[in-house]
């Protein structure tokens, strides 16, 4: 059975939504999994709508006991954020345990090319 993703936003400030997965054409181990941002409420006071900020729970089915996945996620659309220019250098934050607050750890090493915010992660 091949290892799926599923995404979900469906928490307090959750917000991302997936648009694809597939094989990553450069490396048969790892999956490319597309998202998008979605954007904030529009604000009256200000007259825009804003769209910076992402967070959603990956979860892996069919991957076996002891078994580990290299994902390479997209955010495709990072480029229409209200302030791209914060995507270089940015980190993300991830947990196994979101119950646990010393489980949070960031990714260290994501990448802003051609529009697309991107970093890959290890589940297991």
């Amino acid at each position: 059975m091949p290892v799926t993703i599923s995404i979900s936003d469906a928490f307090d400030g959750g917000n991302g939504k997936l648009l694809k997965q597939q094989a990553n054409p450069n490396d048969s181990s790892m999956i490319d999994v597309f998202l998008h941002i979605k954007p904030d409420v529009y604000t009256e006071l200000e007259e825009i709508v804003h769209m910076q900020y992402f967070s959603f729970r990956a979860s892996l089915n069919g991957l076996p006991e002891q078994g580990k996945q290299k994902v390479n996620y997209v955010v495709s659309n990072a480029h229409r954020a209200s302030y791209p220019q914060a995507w270089p250098g940015t980190t993300v934050f991830y947990s196994n345990d979101v119950e646990d607050p010393d489980s949070w750890k960031r990714v260290q090493d994501t990448f802003y090319t051609q529009g697309n915010l991107s970093w890959e992660f290890e589940h297991d």
